[in-house]
C-alpha cells in the first residue's frame, strides 16, 4: 500500500481550512488508491498461469474491482464538485458531499460467455486481456492525478489545472477502468475454477454449508414468531 502524504502538504498555495482542505483531501486520497490499484493488478498479472496464485487472484480481483467502484462513484466526483465549485462560488457556497444516489454500484453478475467458458486457456487468455487494459488506463488516471498536484500559482490558477485532470480521472474510472477491472475480476471466476477445481469445489460446499445453516436459522425465527390473526 502507498503511503498518503499529509493534506496540508499538498496544493501548498491553497489554503488549509475547509472546503479547501477536502479538496486536497480527495486528491489524496485519489493519488494514494490510484497507487495501489496499479500496484496490486500488476502484481497480480504477475501470478497468471501460477495454480498455487489462482485463488489469491480470484479474490484480490474482487476486493480491486470494489475499490475502484467506490474510487470512481466517491472521490473522483467529489474532487471534480470542489474544484468547479470553488472556481465559481465563495467557500461557504461549495456544496456538502452528499450521498450519490444515482451511482453506478458493482454488478457481480457474470456473463454468459464467462458462464459457459471451459477453456482455461481462452479463460488465461481474457484475463490477461483486461489485466493489460485496467493497468494502461489506471496508469493514464494516476498520471492525470500527479499532474493535478503538481499545480502551483493563484488559488484560481491552481483550480484551473487541477479541473480537468481530475475530469479526467473520472471519465477514466467511471469509464474505460471499471470496465477493464470488471471484465478481469469476471475472467477470473473460470480462471480460477479451471486452474484449481478441488479448491473451487471445496469453496462451493464451504458456501451450501453456510446458506443451509442460514436457511435453518430463519426457519426457526418464523416458526417462533406469533401468527398474526
Amino acid at each position: 500500500m502507498s503511503t498518503r502524504r499529509p493534506v496540508e502538504s499538498l496544493l501548498p498555495e491553497l489554503p488549509n481550512d475547509e472546503p479547501w482542505y477536502e479538496l486536497k483531501f480527495q486528491l489524496r486520497e485519489l493519488d494514494a488508491d490510484l497507487h495501489e490499484l496499479l500496484s496490486r493488478l500488476q502484481q497480480q498479472k504477475t501470478h497468471l498461469g501460477l495454480e498455487e496464485k489462482a485463488t489469491q487472484l480470484w479474490s484480490e480481483l474482487y476486493e480491486l474491482y470494489i475499490l475502484e467502484d467506490h474510487d470512481a462513484e466517491a472521490h473522483a466526483p467529489r474532487a471534480v464538485q470542489l474544484a468547479q465549485s470553488l472556481l465559481t462560488l465563495p467557500p461557504e457556497a461549495v456544496p456538502e458531499w452528499g450521498d450519490a444516489a444515482a451511482a453506478q454500484r458493482c454488478d457481480f453478475t457474470l456473463p454468459t460467455d464467462v458462464l459457459a467458458c471451459d477453456s482455461l486457456s481462452l479463460a488465461s487468455s481474457k484475463l490477461a486481456q483486461h489485466l493489460e487494459g485496467a493497468i494502461a488506463h489506471l496508469s493514464e488516471a494516476h498520471l492525470a492525478i500527479q499532474h493535478a498536484l503538481d499545480a502551483r500559482g493563484p488559488a484560481h490558477t491552481v483550480l484551473g489545472h487541477v479541473l480537468p485532470h481530475a475530469m479526467r480521472v473520472q471519465q477514466l474510472l467511471q469509464g474505460p477502468v471499471r470496465a477493464q477491472v470488471q471484465s478481469a475480476w469476471q475472467w477470473s471466476v473460470p480462471y480460477w475454477r479451471l486452474m484449481v477445481p478441488e479448491a473451487a469445489a471445496a469453496h462451493d460446499a464451504r458456501v451450501a454449508a453456510a446458506e443451509a445453516e442460514l436457511a435453518a436459522i430463519e426457519a426457526e425465527l418464523d416458526a417462533g414468531e406469533p401468527k398474526k390473526s
